[in-house]
């Protein structure tokens, strides 16, 4: 899974620039999803919308010194943002929830540390309906929005709970352009942009940094800047951090599921992470048979071999004869993961 990205190939954001004031605004499509199993209905979010709105957010920041003042906003169509999306969270096990919960929140430091240490103000501009918790949208950063405008409506109390919490005034009395240009920040003059170029690597060797990965540790290598290199360390930071977002643990149950359910003899199946011997985490399947098929463990881990990343793959595959599942039909990826880790355990 890559998280580089840019503006041309943002499937969820539109990025404008008008001035000293820059628009996001969230247009999220339905249809891509960062894996396979939901649509991304009502403005929702997932980590691909995230991925955007982080790289927004960072080329503001570092490529656009001339703007003073951000403001997120939704496409017209009555809806802001539904907040994370529900169905890719109920698909999840729980190591994908944990570490698309990390960049979320990655996203909202970015947010604030633009505010506080670069002088770019984050207006957030509600103009359709916002449901969900206090972080309703990927842009709710309280410590980081100031100006909240115009022609909103909310759902329970948590927006006005949330504008206290951020010392934010609610400007249903003007509109966004207004409440941004009283809001902008004046920027430190004479600043030069500096461009992020995308970040590419062969493996683990990046520019500036390497990796070496071992059997229960990995060594790390950073290359010291050259004489006159100004821009090395922004570079190694951001090398050094897409490495450690891509070293494994972006692992979708979705993604294995859906390769998995493409085999004639998988019925039905869930992903589940069993934690071995020396405490690693590794992918198992445990799978339900189509009727009348007898399901081979080597040919079934063959076959995603052949369709996923390898370290995607499942180690072990776990035959069942009917998934655990709630009154509702959802599967319970607890139970599995226990009933995959008793059978485990005995073998």
């Amino acid at each position: 899974m890559s998280f580089d990205t840019d503006p041309g190939r943002y499937r969820h954001l539109r990025l404008e620039i008008d001035g000293e004031i820059a628009w996001i605004v969230l247009e999220v499509d339905e249809g891509a999803g960062i894996v396979p199993g939901y649509d991304l209905k009502l403005n929702s979010y997932d980590l691909g919308v995230d991925i955007e709105l982080h790289d927004a957010v960072q080329r503001l920041r570092f490529e656009h010194p001339e703007v003073g003042a951000v403001v997120v906003t939704g496409a017209p169509g009555g809806v802001f943002c539904a907040g994370a999306n529900i169905r890719m969270l109920a698909r999840s096990d729980h190591s994908w929830k944990v570490n698309f919960c990390k960049f979320t929140n990655e996203t909202r430091n970015a947010i604030e540390d633009a505010t506080a240490h670069s002088g770019q103000t984050c207006l957030a501009a509600i103009n359709g309906t916002a449901a969900g918790g206090g972080k309703t949208s990927p842009t709710c950063s309280p410590r980081a929005v100031r100006g909240c405008a115009v022609g909103w409506r909310r759902s329970g109390g948590w927006w006005t709970r949330w504008c206290r919490a951020a010392g934010s005034r609610r400007s249903c009395g003007c509109g966004a352009r207004e409440a941004a240009a009283r809001s902008r920040s004046v920027r430190p003059a004479g600043v030069e942009p500096v461009p992020l170029p995308p970040v590419r690597s062969e493996g683990y060797v990046y520019g500036t940094v390497a990796a070496e990965p071992g059997e229960h540790a990995v060594a790390i290598r950073v290359r010291g800047p050259e004489a006159g290199d100004e821009g090395w360390f922004l570079r190694m930071t951001r090398e050094l951090d897409d490495m450690s977002k891509g070293g494994g643990i972006w692992v979708s149950p979705m993604e294995v599921e859906a390769r998995l359910l493409q085999h004639e003899s998988v019925g039905e199946c869930a992903v589940v992470a069993y934690i071995d011997g020396d405490g690693l985490e590794k992918p198992v399947a445990c799978v339900v048979p189509a009727a009348g098929r007898v399901v081979d463990a080597r040919e079934l881990i063959a076959f995603c071999r052949d369709g996923l990343a390898s370290f995607k793959q499942p180690r072990e595959v776990v035959v069942l004869e009917e998934p655990p599942k709630t009154a509702t039909g959802k599967i319970q990826r607890g139970v599995a993961r226990r009933l995959a880790a008793d059978r485990l355990g005995k073998d």
